[in-house]
């Protein structure tokens, strides 16, 4: 029997930095692939609401963020885009938000 570890994707991070109303891509498109977060913070500068979406399908409802907002569960993915898809977030206002995503492409 084989024993050795079986290495999955690799978990990659996105430092973010945006302010235009609308649609902001966050991750880039895979040709074939899944973007999966599995843990993400944002500070917005002011008052705004966010949707994460795959390109234009919305993945979480619009949330009213008045500061920081965070999401983990740990093994499970938060958001998963379809395949080939790019990792969206869309503002309310052109308000500047940072943070970071915590992601794996597969």
């Amino acid at each position: 029997m084989d024993t050795t570890p079986k290495k999955g994707p690799e978990t990659l991070t996105a430092i973010l930095s945006f302010s235009t109303s609308g649609a902001n891509e966050l991750i880039a498109a895979v040709s074939g692939k899944r973007i999966k977060v599995y843990a993400f913070y944002l500070v917005p500068a002011s008052a705004v609401s966010v949707t994460f979406k795959s390109a234009t399908t919305a993945l979480s409802a619009v949330v009213p963020l008045t500061g920081p907002w965070s999401g983990d569960l740990g093994a499970e993915p938060l958001y998963q885009t379809a395949a080939g898809e790019a990792f969206n977030c869309t503002l309310s206002s052109g308000v500047a938000v940072v943070g970071e995503l915590r992601y794996v492409v597969s």
